[in-house]
């Protein structure tokens, strides 16, 4: 449970895929607050203060979005690799095909319940995200796609690759922004 600010490309009128996003949060609980990526950055700010959380949809556009969520003092997890820069986790990011992600720490509680090793995440190969060029410091690659982070986390107060202190956890998913994530 918690309140969710989903962000996404037009909260006007919602794709598909971010209306099945909501569907699935408020399935688990959360109430969902739709922001859109061309909001003033004082919109997000303001958005933030009564948000447990921000989601970041595939899609968003990276340009658009810029770094309104880099400095929110609430969790961001992000499906978006183009925004690796703004949010603080690497210089930059590139994709591979696969099926699977290969789980190369379980120590942290998002990863946990799997044993190291390869965890089929598609039923068909898809892209996934991945982190490139210089990473953060406080960067943590939970699982990785083509030898690169594709699930990473920043803990609150890690270093960011800007070297600021991440304000709050910080989740960069291994989905690909393009094309967006079946959630069915």
């Amino acid at each position: 449970s918690g309140a969710l600010l989903l962000v996404v490309g037009n909260a006007t009128a919602p794709a598909a895929q971010d209306l099945a996003l909501r569907t699935r949060f408020e399935a688990w609980g959360y109430t969902v607050s739709l922001i859109d990526d061309g909001d003033a950055a004082s919109a997000f700010t303001t958005a933030a203060s009564s948000q447990d959380v921000a989601y970041v949809s595939g899609t968003v556009s990276d340009t658009t979005l810029g770094t309104k969520l880099t400095a929110l003092p609430i969790g961001v997890v992000s499906e978006e690799g183009a925004l690796n820069d703004e949010l603080g986790f690497a210089a930059g990011a590139t994709t591979s095909v696969e099926v699977d992600l290969d789980v190369v720490d379980n120590s942290h509680y998002l990863t946990a319940a799997f044993v190291p090793g390869n965890v089929r995440i598609h039923d068909l190969p898809m892209r996934l995200s991945r982190v490139s060029g210089a990473e953060a410091a406080g960067l943590q690659t939970l699982g990785n796609a083509d030898g690169a982070g594709a699930l990473s986390v920043i803990e609150m107060g890690g270093l960011l690759s800007s070297g600021a202190a991440a304000a709050a956890r910080r989740v960069k998913l291994p989905f690909d922004g393009v094309g967006g994530v079946n959630w069915d």
